[in-house]
């Protein structure tokens, strides 16, 4: 009868050290795919929004990283101004220079009109 009851201890520490094991292991799996799931049929659902810039130019900054969420009206990237403010320099001065050149023209055209009605007031004085 003594051996019976060392053999069910036996047994029973056997058996109750089995279930600590796997519940341990257990509880390590778990954790494990909490904090690296894996599948083989993954889905991730994003909202994927393409971005093109109104005009090309060479990148100066970059004001988001990788996964940021943004708003719209964020500014994203800084272009380099400076070919832009070049060609917006140039057209304003040949936008000057058409402008005196206007003037010019409007000038020269009151002078050819003063020189017809010179020329008409000396035909018919003739």
């Amino acid at each position: 009868m003594n051996e019976t009851k060392s053999h069910f201890a036996r047994n029973l520490i056997v058996t109750g050290l089995i279930a600590a094991g796997l519940a341990t292991a257990g509880y390590f799996y778990v954790k494990h795919q909490e904090e690296y799931p894996s599948t083989d049929d993954a889905y991730v659902h994003a909202n994927i929004v393409y971005v093109a810039p109104q005009v090309s130019g060479k990148v100066i900054s970059s004001n988001v990283t990788d996964y940021q969420t943004v708003s719209k009206g964020d500014l994203l990237v800084q272009i380099d101004p400076a070919p832009y403010q070049a060609q917006l320099d140039e057209a304003k001065a040949a936008y000057e220079l058409a402008t005196q050149n206007n003037a010019a023209t409007d000038d020269a055209i009151l002078a050819a009109s003063a020189n017809v009605k010179t020329a008409m007031a000396q035909l018919s004085d003739a």
